[in-house]
């Protein structure tokens, strides 16, 4: 037992690590709005780089229909704050490595940006050694745009049948049924998050997806009973009753569905596991005033009503932090990371 305890204790340092909170994550009020500035005008500086001349490409580390895929949408939505048109490029798989590889690889000249969460540079390098080569020293934190609302949900078919109507009936449940019920999920941060509520006496046999939208889209067909992720997947089978929303994390997002703040032992058990940001990250010789820029620009699409409606609309909470604060945060989220490589090679085994 104080074996599992150690286990569980030391996941929720590590993703806490992972997830950047240390960047304020943690500060960040439910009811706040996001603070924008005047936007500031940029267009003497973007005729002396002679950037942009063509359409920038956003690289998305998962499939279409999850978090990261649509906050890279939004983006090319907004495009014009740019200078240019935005293509959106999903490459999912390999716990975001495989589009995190592309980016780095690419040339660094500031058209092809990658959209992904810190797991692609905190976990995967250390998880993966074999296969990932690169570190988060071969690339450079632009932005970060939103924060995750996630949920756990359940098909509506499945519930009826074994008389699920909460979170806390999910529990007896897996409680009672240890591994019986399957779960579906696409990123490593949901790895903890079966684990630790494994630890804890709830227990559901894992099936990896590439995107979030297709672990929705299985949940909602009935060939996986559970979902975790994060909110904009699961929104629309919600709605058309083909899933049932139990929780969401880490605020309340329905009336009449409690977040997880109502069920203490799991929110304390996961800690601050329940946040995540996506970013945009760039090449690593990427010249410093091309980021610049594009930073300034993703400032200016926060002054944007529509962009910020957008993205909360879509299950997500709008966050900026720009490229110092984010590069400082990331090359200490990664650097203390290592102290737990062992860890992580023996939990991605």
């Amino acid at each position: 037992m104080k074996k599992r305890i150690l286990l569980s204790t030391i996941l929720i340092l590590l993703i806490t690590l992972l997830i950047g909170c240390a960047g304020g994550a943690e500060e960040v009020d439910e009811s706040s709005d996001v603070e924008v500035t005047e936007p500031v005008e940029k267009a003497e500086e973007s005729d002396a780089l002679d950037f942009p001349e063509r359409p920038i490409e956003i690289v998305v580390s998962s499939g279409t229909g999850g978090s990261i895929d649509l906050t890279a949408r939004t983006i090319a939505a907004h495009s014009d704050y740019l200078g240019t048109s935005v293509e959106v490029t999903n490459m999912p798989g390999a716990a975001f490595t495989i589009a995190a590889q592309h980016v780095i690889d690419s040339e660094p000249d500031g058209y092809t940006l990658l959209a992904t969460t810190d797991s692609a540079f905190g976990y995967s390098p250390l998880a993966m050694p074999e296969d990932v080569t690169y570190t988060y020293e071969d690339i450079v934190g632009v932005s970060r745009i939103a924060m995750n609302q996630f949920s756990i949900a359940i098909n509506a078919d499945k519930a009826e049948s074994l008389g699920i109507e909460s979170f806390g009936d999910l529990l007896d449940y897996t409680e009672s049924n240890p591994g019986e019920l399957t779960v579906g999920y696409s990123s490593v941060l949901f790895d903890v998050w079966r684990e630790v509520l494994r630890d804890i006496g709830y227990d559901m046999t894992a099936v990896h997806q590439d995107s979030g939208g297709e672990a929705a889209t299985q949940t909602a067909g009935g060939h996986i009973d559970v979902y975790f992720g994060a909110m904009p997947g699961i929104i629309p089978y919600h709605e058309d009753g083909s899933v049932v929303i139990l929780t969401t994390l880490p605020f309340e997002f329905y009336d009449g569905i409690p977040s997880v703040e109502e069920y203490p032992e799991v929110s304390d058990a996961l800690g601050m596991s329940q946040y995540g940001v996506v970013s945009i990250y760039a090449p690593a010789d990427t010249p410093q005033e091309v980021i610049d820029y594009l930073d300034s620009r993703f400032q200016e699409m926060f002054t944007n009503e529509a962009f910020v409606s957008m993205l909360e609309d879509q299950g997500m909470k709008a966050y900026y932090e720009g490229h110092e604060d984010f590069q400082r945060t990331l090359k200490e989220m990664c650097e203390q990371a290592l102290r737990f490589e062992e860890v992580l090679q023996n939990f991605g085994s």
